[in-house]
Parts: structure tokens; C-alpha cells; sequence
């Protein structure tokens, strides 16, 4: 679920995750697409397998937008954070 990606340890673990179930689900894919080729109906089974593919891919790509986000801004905090007292350290002029 893309809205529960909150802060930079969670976006982390979501691109980790969507890597690893992207791996199985493809290898997965590839199985099925071979069992295809067995069936009367080849393309009818072969449309079917591309259209859960894609949909699968539309989920894990929303999870990626989001979590690359919220590194993104993390990092901007941190490096705004970094400034800030990187100014605070060199005092007035």
C-alpha cells in the first residue's frame, strides 16, 4: 500500500519487498507462460497472463513512485538539516 510509505526505513523496505515478489512473480509468469503453449486456447490463455502481469506491474510501480519519494524528500531533510547547522556552526559574520 503506497500511502502507508511514511518515512525513509519504510520506503526502504517497500523497494526491497516489490524487488523480491517482482523476482517470484516473474519467474512465476515465465512457468505459466509455458503452460500456455500445452493449452488449445494458447493466445486467449497467453491475454489473460499479460493482463495480470500488467496490473501486477501498475501495483508494484505506484509502490515504487512513492517510496522514491519519500527518500527523495528525506534526503532534502537531511541535507537542509546538514546546512542549517553547518551555518549554526560557523556563527554570525
Amino acid at each position: 500500500n503506497p500511502e502507508g510509505i511514511k518515512d525513509r526505513e519504510q520506503a526502504e523496505g517497500s523497494l526491497a519487498s516489490v524487488a523480491k515478489v517482482r523476482k517470484e512473480k516473474d519467474l512465476d509468469w515465465r512457468r505459466r507462460e509455458r503452460g500456455c503453449y500445452d493449452r488449445f486456447f494458447v493466445t486467449d490463455c497467453l491475454n489473460r497472463l499479460a493482463a495480470e502481469r500488467r496490473e501486477a506491474e501498475y501495483r508494484f510501480k505506484t509502490i515504487e513512485i512513492r517510496a522514491r519519494f519519500i527518500l527523495r524528500e528525506s534526503k532534502i531533510q537531511q541535507e537542509t538539516l546538514d546546512e542549517a547547522r553547518r551555518l549554526d556552526t560557523q556563527g554570525p559574520r
